[in-house]
């Protein structure tokens, strides 16, 4: 129990010693305490990182200077309690009189050998040890409201609790600024960073700000960037120049120069440029030396190499011809694609293998049309003529090659086909071919050109086989005379090409000449575009286009007559081959290059590639020579018919006019009416004849196409309500009636042509046939002949649109050659001129 009443007394004076040792500390380390609360709390808030950098640093010289004076103050004078104190402390405390603990320490000083005194000091102690037994401590009471009266500690106390909810997960950053101050920031101009990514025109993306105001980019969401994006950074409101850390990169800023100054450089604005690669992915960090001004989350987008592949094995689409079936993709377009074919007793290329590993007589390569798709997507089909080639008849093997805007290529596996040979109709065609083919490579055996040479002369010996044809003697001539005095290397492919074109030109006559003068055309405005040639240059090549057009529809007409056995062009291309809708959508494309869409314009042309394709199918699946003579027959009438009906107008109108202006005679016996009466009759007799004329026509068309256009139905009614009025002397309702008919047979020969397609299935109407399939090249569905042209994903923009994109054009050059404008404008508008 003794113990026990030991340990506790011992426990009690320890205490008072601490209560003792507060009260004498509190009342010196309030100062310090509420100094460094203050400043946490400060800090806690993110109040001294708004301040200047000098001044956020005076602060913290003026904290650190008092909170360093009150830790002085706090530990100046301050002693340890001494154990006398402390048993005061405890008997004051407990509310004991007469000092009992230290009673317990005392000794008996006299009369240590008298009984009674030795009795009574044991009493003493007895009653002293009692009153012990009651020992308590209060809390230590430091009296600082008695120092401090004005409650600036609660005030503290309080910042203290919001700068601890404000702050939340980001106190540790909040209190690293608070220590840290930008020393380089100016006094008189904020911090700002900013940030401009302009991702590569051909992704199709939007440009990316990014500033230090924004939170974008600062939480867990990164912000997506395309790789190549072009980055312009710019921090004002510092002197000395940042540093930018993106990825692996770091990138120094350069000071801008002030106009007003002349070179003399802002020492507040620091501009740098770069590009965002692949290895920039992670965060982008504007550092000042050691302190971060503004940092983001980035994911770089890489742009992927495209993709192709066969819908299916290349088929023979007749004639010598090659039907592909293909798709390509890539995530942000593709600028070219194409086929690479070689032999198959070649080694087999790798599929990442280069477009140089086969090259020069092992190896062609074929350009295919690019339509514009979803997300970057083609999918179509192409026909390709090789039958020219050397190659016709073995097998080969070929894979697609696609190429998007950066140069990547990606490529298909390789198939293995043969490539297709053309069927000559004519013999003696078929015997040039024959002998062509035996000049195999450059390097043929002297004995193999003399035979050709022998052949080539037994041909050319009997002109009337060819019905003289000054073009087919010319190229045998000079085919032979070239294998018999020219050894060279280059011989044999001039000749094998002039014997080609003596071949197709007995087949079909100056169709192949004005092919490929189109095709070229073709081939350099496509060039320009992609190029982005100026406005005059797409125009020329736009205007030559449209001529080799027009010279190529005119080769087909006359080759279609001199198949049907007939002489002149009985099938006009204006009339027959649909050269309206070609010529509009020349122009159309020439609109849309010319006020920026030079996408859509690309597209058009690779549909009109399309359509081209559509007649040179037709052509080679025509009718025989009796089914064409007879189509041209019925043509040439419908024409002739036309013209002898305008006629009869002009002679009635010349009537209308004479009647008109002539003075009226009343005398007795006079014979005008008589006479007009007779022309009458004689006109309206040439009427009929007209109109019976039109029924053995529609009659003929019938009885070949199963049909009759209604405006065959629409001229003979015209026809035979002109024919009364011929009768009855109504001159003007004559006149009427039969210019309603001229337009009606005009009309009809558009009919007629659609309907002997049907019945051909190409040949005169080859755009309404539609070539190969039935389809029609124009994309349009059956019943919309004359309807213009589909356009698939391209949209046409109307005339007003096309007027306002000029005007917006127009307004752009003119602002940009404005110089006085802001510096960010003149950039803005010059990307946008870039663009378009």
């Amino acid at each position: 129990m003794r113990r026990f009443a030991a340990r506790r007394y011992r426990r009690l004076l320890a205490l008072a010693g601490a209560a003792l040792l507060w009260e004498q500390l509190w009342p010196r380390l309030w100062p310090l305490a509420t100094i460094v609360g203050a400043f946490v709390a400060l800090g806690l808030l993110d109040v001294l990182p708004q301040l200047t950098g000098w001044l956020h640093a005076a602060v913290l010289v003026v904290f650190a200077a008092s909170a360093l004076a009150a830790a002085g103050y706090a530990l100046r004078g301050l002693r340890r309690p001494d154990r006398a104190s402390r048993r005061r402390r405890l008997e004051r405390d407990s509310g004991l009189a007469h000092r009992p603990l230290g009673a317990r320490d005392d000794r008996l000083a006299a009369g240590a050998d008298d009984p009674a005194a030795r009795s009574l000091w044991a009493l003493h102690q007895k009653r002293m040890a009692a009153a012990a037994e009651r020992l308590t401590i209060r809390p230590p009471s430091p009296g600082v409201p008695r120092i401090e009266p004005w409650g600036i500690r609660a005030g503290v106390v309080l910042l203290l609790v919001i700068g601890i909810v404000a702050g939340g997960g980001a106190a540790p950053e909040r209190m690293w600024r608070a220590v840290t101050p930008a020393l380089a920031t100016t006094a008189t101009q904020p911090l700002v960073v900013e940030i401009w990514m302009t991702p590569p025109a051909y992704t199709g993306v939007a440009p990316i700000f990014l500033s230090n105001g924004s939170g974008e980019g600062k939480e867990d969401a990164a912000v997506a960037v395309p790789q190549g994006s072009s980055l312009l950074a710019q921090v004002s409101g510092v002197r000395s120049a940042p540093l930018l850390v993106m990825g692996d990169g770091r990138h120094p800023f350069a000071a801008l120069t002030d106009d007003a100054a002349g070179d003399a450089p802002r020492t507040s604005a620091y501009r740098t440029e770069t590009t965002v690669g692949a290895a920039s992915g992670g965060t982008i960090d504007v550092r000042l030396g050691s302190h971060s001004l503004a940092a983001w989350h980035v994911r770089v987008i890489p742009d992927t190499p495209p993709s192709a592949a066969f819908v299916k094995p290349p088929e023979e689409a007749g004639n010598g011809q090659l039907a592909f079936a293909y798709t390509a993709a890539d995530d942000y377009g593709l600028s070219a694609l194409g086929i690479e074919i070689r032999p198959a007793a070649t080694p087999e290329l790798a599929p990442e293998a280069t477009p140089a590993a086969a090259s020069g007589d092992a190896l062609v390569r074929l350009d295919l049309p690019i339509t514009i798709g979803a997300a970057g997507a083609v999918s179509a089909t192409a026909t390709e003529d090789l039958s020219a080639h050397r190659w016709a008849g073995s097998a080969v093997r070929m894979r697609l090659v696609a190429r998007d805007t950066t140069g990547q290529t990606g490529h298909s596996d390789e198939i293995e086909t043969i490539l297709p040979e053309r069927a000559f109709k004519h013999p003696v065609a078929r015997a040039i071919i024959a002998l062509r083919k035996r000049l195999g490579a450059a390097t043929t055996a002297n004995d193999v050109r003399a035979g050709v040479a022998a052949g080539l002369n037994a041909i050319a010996e009997h002109p009337e086989a060819f019905a003289n044809d000054i073009v087919v003697s010319l190229a045998l001539s000079v085919a032979r005379a070239r294998l018999q005095a020219d050894a060279g290397d280059n011989a044999v492919d001039s000749v094998r090409s002039m014997l080609w074109s003596a071949a197709l030109h007995l087949d079909e006559g100056d169709v192949p000449q004005a092919e490929r003068v189109l095709a070229e055309a073709r081939a350099k405005l496509a060039d320009a575009l992609e190029a982005g040639a100026d406005d005059a240059e797409i125009d020329r090549l736009a205007d030559a286009l449209e001529q080799a057009l027009a010279q190529y529809l005119n080769a087909v007409a006359a080759e279609l007559a001199r198949r049907g056995g007939m002489t002149g062009q009985p099938f006009p291309p204006d009339t027959v081959l649909g050269s309206d809708e070609l010529r509009d959508l020349v122009e159309a494309m020439r609109e849309m290059a010319r006020t920026g869409s030079r996408d859509g314009a690309r597209e058009l042309l690779a549909q009109l590639q399309a359509m081209l394709e559509g007649i040179r199918d037709g052509l080679d699946m025509s009718a025989n020579r009796e089914e064409l003579a007879e189509a041209g027959a019925i043509m040439q009438e419908l024409r002739t018919l036309a013209d002898d009906q305008q006629r009869l107008l002009e002679q009635t109108f010349a009537r209308s006019r004479e009647e008109s202006s002539a003075p009226v005679d009343i005398r007795p016996g006079a014979r005008t009416a008589r006479k007009e009466h007779a022309v009458g009759a004689a006109s309206a007799a040439a009427q009929d004849d007209l109109r019976r004329r039109l029924d053995e026509t529609a009659v003929r068309l019938d009885a070949f196409a199963g049909e009759i256009p209604p405006a065959l139905g629409e001229a003979g009614a015209a026809m035979s309500a002109a024919a009364r009025a011929l009768r009855a002397d109504l001159l003007g309702d004559a006149s009427d009636r039969q210019g309603e008919a001229v337009q009606a047979l005009r009309d009809s020969l558009q009919g007629a042509g659609q309907a002997m397609a049907q019945r051909l299935g190409a040949g005169l109407a080859l755009f309404a046939a539609g070539g190969r399939g039935g389809g029609d090249p124009f994309g349009r569905a059956p019943g919309e002949e004359g309807r213009g042209f589909a356009t698939g994903n391209v949209t046409i923009p109307e005339q007003s649109e096309l007027r306002r994109a000029a005007e917006i054009l127009d307004e752009l050059r003119r602002r940009a050659g404005e110089r006085q404008r802001p510096e960010e404008e003149l950039h803005y508008i010059d990307r946008l001129l870039r663009r378009f």
